[in-house]
């Protein structure tokens, strides 16, 4: 389960143009998520199915005709064309040009090196390993794995009154996520929904510290209005979490790295990921016992750091494409906050604009020059 997260570093699955988000990054989260709670499946679903005579004929494959394949293939060769298709390639080659400029080889010694002594380099590593803190910081974990002892600690009754809170605690979750990946990350981007559900995620758990500490409630004694205020905010916490932390860090995280370090950077950060997790899920019992409203009342703290840091050091990327980034960490972290909204301009790689004109200006005098020996030819051809 761990090592499949891995998966999201692989370049192919960012193919579609940066106007747009690429949702097969969540569906394969979703995907992992159901694996571990469905283990096992019926070994009669056979991965080659597409390629089965039967399966091909039963949805008319087999039956294009000779003019449907040719004209699908000029569609495709006419692609090759077209303004964005061209601006992506010299993008592509701007990056690879520069990528192999400031070294020769590959291995993991001259990948750290890259990370540590190119600033820009270094500058997207902290952001994607600061979020990933942040990410585990908020108390997701404890909530995940302890829920029916916290709305125990908030008045809740046990046995079946808890765990149908708890249900909705993850229904909640489920139904914004999606909702959320679907519909608002593209329309809205990444920076907004994380500042915005962070800070619900942040005065969420300082509610509960408050509640706990002042209100003294007890399962023993049912839940009170403050209890069930509390529940509210756990469930506005499940919706903050929705369209905040439970995406930004691994959508961010896959638009940064250039291609040279991106599969150790992704790695490092997954790595992060679920030794905090295991850190935080060990340490959760012996903080509530202890620590007993502080624990909510540190979760809280952390959480609102996280804010600001997203405010200060996070641009959004929505529209930007991954090799335009370049640019924009030459700038300081701390600066981000400057340019945290792309112009047209710096959605795209410097200097491609003037590659891409260059060529447009090159084919146009081929076209121009064909015509004119076409005409030539007629003439020939005529007297």
């Amino acid at each position: 389960m761990g090592g499949g997260t891995s998966i999201w570093a692989s370049p192919e699955w960012r193919t579609d143009p940066k106007e747009i988000f690429n949702p097969k990054l969540f569906y394969l989260a979703i995907t992992v998520a159901f694996a571990g709670c469905s283990y096992g499946f019926d070994q009669g679903n056979i991965g080659g199915v597409l390629t089965l005579p039967s399966f091909r004929h039963a949805f008319g494959l087999d039956k294009l005709s000779v003019h449907e394949a040719d004209r699908r293939e000029g569609d495709i060769a006419a692609m090759t064309d077209h303004p964005y298709v061209a601006q992506e390639y010299m993008e592509v080659c701007a990056q690879v040009d520069a990528e192999q400029e400031i070294a020769a080889g590959h291995n993991y010694i001259q990948v750290i090196k890259d990370i540590v002594f190119i600033r820009s380099n270094s500058r997207r590593f902290f952001l994607a390993s600061m979020l990933f803190l942040f990410h585990k910081f908020t108390g997701t974990d404890s909530l995940n794995y302890f829920a029916p002892e916290i709305f125990e600690m908030v008045g809740v009754k046990g046995g079946s009154t808890t765990l149908l809170t708890t249900g909705v605690y993850g229904l909640v979750k489920l139904v914004f996520t999606i909702l959320y990946v679907a519909v608002i990350i593209d329309r809205v981007g990444r920076r907004k929904p994380l500042l915005v559900g962070a800070f619900l995620q942040a005065t969420s758990m300082l509610y509960i510290a408050l509640y706990i500490r002042f209100g003294h409630p007890s399962a023993a004694h049912g839940t009170e209005a403050g209890g069930i205020v509390a529940i509210i905010w756990i469930y506005i916490y499940a919706f903050g979490w929705s369209f905040g932390w439970s995406v930004a860090p691994y959508v961010v995280a896959a638009e940064i790295f250039p291609a040279r370090i991106r599969s150790f950077s992704m790695s490092f950060c997954f790595f992060l990921n679920w030794i905090v997790d295991y850190a935080i899920t060990k340490a959760t019992p012996s903080m509530m016992t202890n620590m007993g409203w502080g624990t909510f009342l540190l979760y809280a703290v952390l959480t609102y750091i996280g804010v600001v840091f997203v405010y200060f050091c996070m641009p959004e990327f929505k529209g930007r494409s991954i090799e335009s980034t370049d640019d924009l960490f030459q700038n300081s972290i701390w600066t981000m906050w400057r340019h945290a909204y792309p112009t047209e301009e710096e959605k795209v790689r410097h200097g491609t604009e003037d590659m891409l004109a260059a060529k447009m200006q090159a084919d146009d005098e081929e076209a121009v020059a064909a015509k004119r020996d076409a005409s030539v030819v007629h003439a020939e051809n005529k007297a």
